[in-house]
């Protein structure tokens, strides 16, 4: 590869300025040095200084965009032999759930053979869902990609390498991740920018570290976190109705972190003492139920609906155990994301206490309805099995 992945990230920080898109073509060095006073009035002095300070950059020129190409999705760079090539694509504004959609991927790449050709090495860049965008076009040229923050809600295709934090969290596919070492004592302003944020070494590799901690427990919560059943709402942030009107429309992660202020340790034990509770009294109207069922069912309906009945109930209490469960855990995960720091939210026992206190209460469930069912059949067995009434007429 022509750059080291910092000179790449260099490029990619550069064009998330939005100050490239002044420039048509010319070599990098002299586009960043007039472009300099303008980064440096917004506050990105020091991204000139990197990119002036890398040899690695001397021969690079970026390209003329073609006469109506799609420049507002990439830029092209070129080394002076015109043997290489780095095809910086642009961020998108798309959400990492639709990052499939709405792309003309296609079209993007036919435009870029015609302008790139086909000979020489390529190497697409890209940051967020640029880095993305690149995977996938660097498939279609059997390039290799690299990209920065890049979404892993999906495998990244291709030869692609996706460098975030080691505390940046992600999905489920890490496979072409790579956690890079971050910089201690950083500001927002740092932590908005990879090329602050990420560590390199004198030649311009990533300082590649474990995921942390905090990564895996942050990754974890979005991909296990979902919305609150306002029962159990109430429970842990019980106030009053009109405020709660106001968080019925997102009972979730979001509503957690504005209620926080309420909650103490106390407070949490007896909203999970109420919860157990309100789990058995859920348990018990369910059983119940079933019981009602049972006594409505004639005796040659009975053998035909007896198990329906029972398969009924059990399908009901699983899904209000799994309610109330994964309700309880949200609200828990939610608290141990936003105080981190605080050592009085011992988050984890609780969770843990919480899951064999419902795991008992199940065991005691399944004995009460096996009790409930053994006395229905034996009613129906006890009235199947009378003899009939005898009697002696003359």
């Amino acid at each position: 590869m022509m750059l080291s992945e910092k000179d790449c990230l260099l490029l990619c920080e550069l064009a998330r300025t939005g100050l490239l898109k002044t420039q048509r073509s010319g070599p990098v060095m002299e586009i960043v040095r007039n472009l300099q006073n303008s980064l440096t009035g917004c506050g990105q002095g020091d991204l000139a200084q990197e990119i002036l300070g890398s040899v690695n950059f001397a021969e690079l020129e970026l390209m003329e965009p073609r006469e109506q190409a799609s420049s507002n999705h990439y830029y092209v760079f070129m080394d002076k032999e015109h043997s290489g090539r780095t095809i910086l694509v642009q961020e998108s504004e798309e959400t990492a759930e639709t990052h499939t959609y709405n792309y003309d991927l296609n079209r993007i790449a036919n435009e870029l053979e015609e302008t790139v050709g086909s000979g020489g090495s390529s190497t697409f860049i890209g940051i967020g869902l640029g880095g993305w965008r690149a995977a996938e076009l660097a498939v279609k040229f059997n390039a290799e990609a690299v990209a920065f923050g890049a979404p892993s809600v999906d495998e990244l295709p291709g030869k692609a390498i996706n460098y975030v934090g080691e505390d940046d969290p992600v999905g489920d596919f890490t496979d072409k991740v790579r956690f890079v070492k971050q910089g201690e004592e950083l500001d927002e302003t740092d932590e908005a920018l990879f090329y602050r944020r990420l560590e390199f070494d004198q030649d311009g590799k990533p300082v590649i570290t474990e995921q942390s901690d905090f990564s895996r427990f942050v990754s974890w919560f979005y991909n296990t976190a979902g919305a609150v059943e306002p029962e159990i709402w109430r429970i842990f942030f019980p106030g009053a109705a009109e405020e709660e009107d106001l968080l019925q429309s997102d009972l979730g992660v979001y509503s957690v972190f504005l209620k926080l202020g309420e909650l103490n340790k106390e407070g949490i034990l007896r909203s999970l003492d109420e919860a157990v509770r309100f789990a058995g009294r859920q348990l018990e109207n369910n059983r119940s139920e079933m019981a009602a069922e049972l006594e409505k069912v004639t005796e040659e309906q009975f053998n035909a609906r007896f198990e329906e009945i029972a398969e009924t109930c059990a399908a009901r209490a699983s899904k209000i155990i799994d309610s109330i469960f994964d309700s309880v855990q949200t609200v828990l995960m939610g608290v141990a994301l936003f105080t981190l720091e605080q050592e009085n939210f011992e988050v984890e026992p609780w969770m843990d206490g919480f899951y064999v206190r419902i795991d008992e209460l199940v065991d005691q469930e399944l004995g009460r309805v096996k009790e409930c069912l053994d006395q229905a059949m034996g009613r129906h067995l006890e009235r199947t099995l009378q003899f009939p009434d005898f009697s002696m007429e003359w």
